[in-house]
Formats: C-alpha cells, structure tokens, sequence
C-alpha cells in the first residue's frame, strides 16, 4: 500500500511462460467496501509500473459469505484486458493467469485457516 494514500496498492503477476521469465505489475486503488463481506478495486488508468513494462488494466472483486459458524466461501472475479503486444498469447495467458489466481486463493485459504482467531481458553 502507499503511506500516502491507503486507497493505492502495488500488485505484481510473474509467472515462467515461452522460456523466460514475465512479470507485469498495476497500482490499483481501493473502491467501496463493505467491511467482512466485500472487497473491490481497479487498476489506475496510466501506471505501467517498474521499468516501463505492460499496462494491465483489470478491475475485481472478493465476496465473503459465511459458510457455517467458522468457516466461508470466498468467491474472487477478476476482469482485465491482455495488452495488445500479448494479444497473439491470449489464449495461452488465461489459463495461466487463472492457475495463477487458483494456487494464490488455496495459499490465502491455507492461511485463513492456519491464522485464524481461536477461542481464549
């Protein structure tokens, strides 16, 4: 997040791909939230991030809904445009930006349960 302005964080996406390396990152900025249940953003028209690289404009939401006593579903959407010099790798990029997004979401729900609040005995 930026000290300055809480509403800015900085994302990245890497992934190997074709034999190198890629790497694309956006500034997105916070859009209203409804606290424990929704989250919501979009990518800041403009920011290329480090080194000039690819913009990505996307935006997404994350939706909280319970799921028993201790426990939720979290349902992620995300929508963004592939830059027109990866336009020919489209059909190669989205699925591995979802496995992206999938192996992101189990780590967050490994996470979510290993962190979460217990009872003070």
């Amino acid at each position: 997040t930026d000290a300055q302005n809480p509403a800015l964080s900085q994302w990245r996406l890497s992934t190997s791909m074709f034999g190198r390396g890629w790497s694309l990152s956006w500034l997105s900025e916070s859009l209203p939230n409804k606290p424990h249940t929704q989250m919501q953003w979009r990518s800041v028209p403009g920011y290329k991030g480090p080194g000039g690289s690819l913009e990505v404009p996307n935006r997404g939401q994350l939706l909280f809904r319970r799921f028993g006593p201790d426990s939720c579903i979290v349902e992620l959407t995300i929508g963004y445009e592939v830059p027109g010099l990866l336009q020919p790798f489209a059909s190669v990029l989205t699925p591995t930006v979802e496995g992206i997004l999938r192996t992101d979401m189990q780590r967050f729900a490994r996470y979510a349960v290993d962190h979460q609040a217990r009872p003070q005995a």
